[in-house]
């Protein structure tokens, strides 16, 4: 924020410069990676991925949950001059939306149980998370109220994407992995915010954007419904694995 205000905007391509920069820099000093033990000829996997109903079902509920995500992230700094704030404002908009993931990562890192049931819990909780944090954003009524509740992303977006990628590495064999994650990744990322700038783009031009945050608050409870589904199929399957592994004990 003091950086715009001070140079303006249109010499953010100079901070933007260096910054790649330095992260290219960063890069080449990365070690590099071994060589992969796989044969030759192997199947990269994405027929198995596909295959995976639970995965799928993953996969869709958080598209439902990233594109009012990826919607906030193009739109709040306009939303934040509509309603008569800064540039200041936005800067610590997005220092306030940032600064405590890691520790939420940490958190997560160190008590997270590694199961499915708790993980699926877990996002159920942070989608119902999601959920309050639009809707409070629908109803704010000045630049200051955005920047405390988008505080709250520490808690959505850094709990949703580690939750998630735990869980993912649950739900996709491990020879296919890799690949798993890299759907998980394209689904959150790539696929949400195509349709985020199409549709948000629309929504906030036409209805606004209390009304984008409200249709987000009532997708990110679509995504609480999804998950409660997801948890009971994998109690189900559960019950109907220990009951199989009951009859063969017994035979």
């Amino acid at each position: 924020g003091p950086v715009i205000e001070r140079l303006g905007i249109h010499q953010l391509w100079i901070v933007y410069g260096v910054m790649m920069l330095i992260s290219i820099a960063l890069a080449l000093k990365l070690p590099r990676g071994g060589k992969t033990g796989s044969r030759k000829g192997a199947p990269v996997g994405y027929g198995q991925i596909w295959a995976n109903k639970p995965f799928i079902m993953f996969l869709v509920i958080g598209v439902l949950i990233s594109i009012p995500n990826s919607m906030n992230n193009t739109f709040v700094s306009i939303y934040i001059s509509d309603l008569g704030g800064k540039n200041s404002l936005i800067g610590w908009s997005a220092f306030l939306s940032s600064i405590f993931e890691i520790p939420v990562y940490l958190l997560f890192d160190r008590y997270l149980r590694k199961s499915q049931r708790t993980m699926i819990f877990c996002l159920a909780v942070v989608s119902l998370l999601y959920a309050l944090r639009w809707f409070l954003m629908s109803v704010a009524e000045t630049p200051y109220q955005i920047i405390f509740i988008q505080a709250l992303h520490c808690l959505t977006f850094a709990g949703y994407y580690y939750v998630g990628t735990q869980l993912t590495a649950l739900l996709v064999p491990k020879e296919y992995r890799a690949s798993g994650q890299a759907v998980y990744a394209l689904s959150w990322g790539g696929l949400s915010g195509i349709v985020a700038g199409v549709t948000g783009g629309w929504i906030f031009q036409n209805l606004g954007a209390h009304a984008m945050y409200r249709i987000s608050a009532g997708t990110a409870l679509l995504g609480v419904a999804g998950f409660a589904l997801m948890y009971m199929f994998i109690m189900k399957a559960s019950r109907k694995n220990l009951e199989a592994q009951g009859y063969s004990s017994e035979g």
